[in-house]
């Protein structure tokens, strides 16, 4: 038995080779756009957290610079403890 392989056999296993790296292809840009969602989804919230906990620490400061009025504090530490703990979007970064 001779083990020759037609044109049609060659061109049939081009076309699944060339669709086999187009889908990998496909599902290798798809995994670095969600890489590059989630990358950009965890440094929007280390930015609102870190504002947060600069308006907690500024109310710190300027209650003791203002000789304890902490007339501001009453707005903003609630509002910067928000910022700390919340899962939600809250800044428009």
């Amino acid at each position: 038995m001779e083990n020759y392989r037609t044109l049609e056999d060659i061109q049939a296993y081009s076309a699944g080779y060339a669709a086999a790296v187009a889908d990998m292809v496909e599902r290798d840009a798809k995994r670095r756009k969600r890489q590059r969602a989630a990358a950009q989804r965890r440094k929007y919230f280390l930015i609102q957290r870190s504002v947060g906990l600069v308006l907690v620490a500024a109310n710190v400061l300027a209650a003791y610079v203002l000789d304890g009025d902490i007339t501001a504090a009453v707005f903003l530490v609630p509002l910067g403890i928000y910022l700390m703990l919340t899962k939600e979007q809250v800044l428009d970064i």
